[in-house]
């Protein structure tokens, strides 16, 4: 069987299954003549977010993604000639500007509360069309169609994520949700699945408040195992492999341009290798401090730690 045809065949797989554990403990709770609606939570970066004036600051455009890109020649330059210094203030520089829009406080909360998903669909998916819920290159299609099939695209509503705002806003989110689709429906209880990162919103939600709402819940590759790693991440426990960088990159911004980019000018193929020693280096101002805990604490953490 080709890798194309697998991967097709188990997403399929996961998506009868997650309609299975959707529906069945939900139909035994309910008159047979009446189904349990389905919230579906979306996961990290599946929806463009945009700001106050609808322009999408998330993913970033090409036209950014691209000016970054051209900014980082000349620090990577300095980079390879050894002038960490140099490089290291030009790429902190860099991402700071680029993840500006989504970036948070120091307690927590998004520095740009109006930037939020491009759209919410507050009704069923029947109201919108399953192609518009899903146009989201990494929207699994497969699992909200399963969904529409078994129990009626009428029932099953979808949370786009926005996913740089608190977990304690999301999970208040989830609520607003789950009492309306209740009420519009005239149900007690709500099935909800979370989907990657929307998984630990729904635990979010099912921590502050409860499950008396809540027919049953389905998580699907959800990042339990994945906090571990952002734990490792944050106390510096880290390995660069040029073979996972760029499709990490290509990833983590739903696009393929700045991975193209840095492929055609084959310069991570010539920082990578040099890319430990330098997070190692002692800062020149006699702190004791490394480079690492540098573009830690005046970008990742800064940005997505607090």
């Amino acid at each position: 069987m080709s890798k194309n045809r697998m991967k097709k065949f188990v997403s399929i797989l996961l998506a009868l299954t997650m309609t299975v554990l959707c529906f069945v403990p939900a139909a035994a709770a309910e008159p047979k003549d009446k189904v349990t609606p389905i919230l579906i939570i979306a996961g990290f970066s599946e929806y463009a977010l945009v700001d106050g004036d609808g322009n999408q600051v998330w993913g970033p455009s090409q036209d950014a993604i691209v000016e970054a890109a051209k900014n980082a020649i000349a620090p990577l330059g300095a980079f390879l000639k050894g002038d960490y210094e140099t490089f290291c203030t030009g790429i902190v520089e860099i991402a700071n500007n680029l993840f500006e829009p989504v970036s948070c406080n120091p307690d927590g909360t998004a520095k740009h509360p109006d930037v939020t998903v491009i759209d919410q669909y507050t009704e069923p998916v029947s109201q919108y069309g399953l192609d518009e819920v899903t146009r989201a290159d990494v929207f699994d299609k497969d699992i909200v169609d399963a969904c529409c099939d078994e129990v009626g695209a009428d029932n099953v509503y979808v949370y786009g994520l926005t996913w740089h705002k608190s977990m304690q806003e999301l999970a208040a989110d989830i609520n607003t949700y789950v009492q309306k689709i209740k009420a519009d429906k005239h149900v007690d209880k709500v099935s909800i699945a979370g989907h990657s990162m929307g998984g630990a919103v729904l635990a979010s939600y099912l921590g502050l408040y409860g499950c008396d709402d809540v027919s049953n819940i389905t998580m699907l590759n959800s990042a339990f195992m994945g906090l571990d790693m952002v734990g490792c991440l944050f106390k510096g426990e880290i390995a660069v492999g040029i073979d996972k960088l760029i499709p990490f990159i290509n990833q983590s911004m739903n696009s393929d341009t700045l991975g193209k980019v840095l492929d055609t000018l084959k310069l991570l193929q010539l920082a990578v290798p040099k890319l430990e020693g330098f997070l190692e280096t002692e800062l020149p101002d006699g702190s004791g401090r490394t480079y690492k805990d540098r573009i830690y604490t005046e970008c990742l953490v800064s940005g997505f730690g607090y």
